[in-house]
């Protein structure tokens, strides 16, 4: 009884880290398919804007996305395929689902070339983001780990917050680059700008206890907590410019004003 115990026992601790690897190979595409939204954007915007350069400009850096994006696909299919009958349903669910979900990326693409506007390029894009995060919340499926449950928790809040600040990214891109927001754009920056927010205050209280990790060194700190890692990776001049030019986006938005700076401050941002 103790042999097949333990033996249950380290099963269960393989599963858990093989739905960790994944988890982490997901992140990362998430992270290419991200960047590909954000300049996608973009070049919609320029060429909307009448900007046919930097439209140019940004294509050729789109295209070098797409190859990033799919050699990081490639390595999340492998990974998925070591995923058997022996994990948890909710994970094998939420995975075949994700992987049905990022083979829209091939049609989306194709729309770069029609009259589809950025943001709702964007939006399509981000139903796509969401379906891959939701799986991150499987990664301790089947264990009774509590510290694990929140360290999945918390990493699934940094997550979000990363995907909502993304969006924005891609959002304010394309509305600097047209010169104001198009319907329902200012909208959609505001609610990332919020959503971003709550999931910074889920981080903040479930990462709080967490210890940092460094990748670096392969441990974690006996110190330095996760929240306090991720403080002081999320500031500097940067940030702080980027901020004062969202706020003052929506302050003219909100004014139906137009958007000043144009390409200079787009990039900029």
């Amino acid at each position: 009884v103790r042999v097949q115990a333990a033996s249950d026992t380290a099963g269960s601790f393989a599963r858990v880290d093989q739905l960790a690897i994944l988890g982490g190979d997901i992140t990362t595409l998430v992270q290419a398919i991200e960047d590909e939204r954000d300049l996608t954007a973009g070049v919609l915007a320029a060429r909307q804007s009448g900007d046919a350069a930097l439209a140019q400009s940004l294509s050729s850096q789109l295209q070098r996305q797409h190859s990033i994006t799919g050699s990081r696909l490639a390595a999340v299919q492998d990974a998925a395929g070591k995923i058997g009958p022996a994990y948890p349903g909710v994970a094998r669910t939420d995975l075949s689902f994700a992987l049905s979900r990022v083979s829209a990326l091939t049609d989306l693409r194709g729309l770069v070339d029609t009259k589809i506007d950025p943001l709702g390029m964007t939006t399509n894009y981000s139903s796509v983001i969401a379906t891959l995060l939701a799986f991150g919340n499987d990664i301790a499926a089947g264990s009774s780990n509590a510290q694990l449950a929140q360290t999945v928790t918390a990493l699934g809040a940094v997550a979000q917050l990363g995907e909502q600040a993304s969006q924005q990214r891609a959002i304010l891109f394309a509305a600097l680059l047209q010169g104001q927001f198009e319907p329902g754009a200012l909208n959609a920056l505001t609610a990332a700008q919020s959503s971003e927010a709550s999931n910074l205050a889920t981080f903040q209280t479930t990462g709080a206890n967490l210890p940092a990790y460094s990748s670096a060194l392969a441990t974690f700190s006996p110190t330095l907590t996760a929240v306090q890692q991720f403080n002081d990776a999320a500031e500097g001049a940067g940030i702080d410019d980027a901020q004062a030019i969202e706020q003052d986006a929506i302050i003219a938005g909100d004014a139906s004003g137009r958007l000043v700076g144009g390409v200079q401050n787009a990039q900029t941002w």
